[in-house]
């Protein structure tokens, strides 16, 4: 996975951080997970799950394009910091219906190292922004 962050770049009003496919159509993201591959030396992978909800679809850039969910190359994160691009490894679709809406889409990438804390500042900004709450589960 290859991250690039981008300096002074904040598209988003009032500096909240956004999640984005398409520029404009910020997205609801559910939940956040973070695990460590142990097959690929302890590689970082982050999942961004986007749940169907009674306020919206799970990705609004997708709403009536079931195709474009298995298209996805590219996710941005904004915050006041920047943009952090970041290139999906891994996009899972949990439950199809009408061919078109989901209620459920995950999106894995890695992290290489040197971009963690980054990513971590921004992860960390969302979930207070959005009042989510840490968890630690194990495995």
């Amino acid at each position: 996975m290859s991250t690039s962050t981008v300096s002074n770049v904040s598209s988003n009003n009032a500096n909240l951080p956004v999640v984005f496919f398409t520029p404009g159509i910020p997205e609801e993201v559910s939940r956040i997970s973070l695990k460590r591959d142990k097959r690929l030396n302890n590689q970082k992978i982050v999942t961004f799950v986007f749940a169907e909800n009674s306020a919206s679809t799970p990705i609004h850039t997708m709403e009536g394009w079931g195709e474009f969910v298995h298209s996805i190359d590219a996710m941005h994160l904004v915050d006041s910091e920047g943009e952090i691009t970041v290139y999906p490894e891994d996009v899972a679709v949990s439950h199809v219906v009408d061919g078109f809406r989901t209620s459920e889409v995950a999106i894995s990438f890695h992290v290489a190292e040197d971009n963690w804390n980054r990513v971590m500042r921004f992860l960390r900004y969302y979930a207070t922004s959005q009042g989510m709450a840490y968890t630690e589960t194990s495995n």
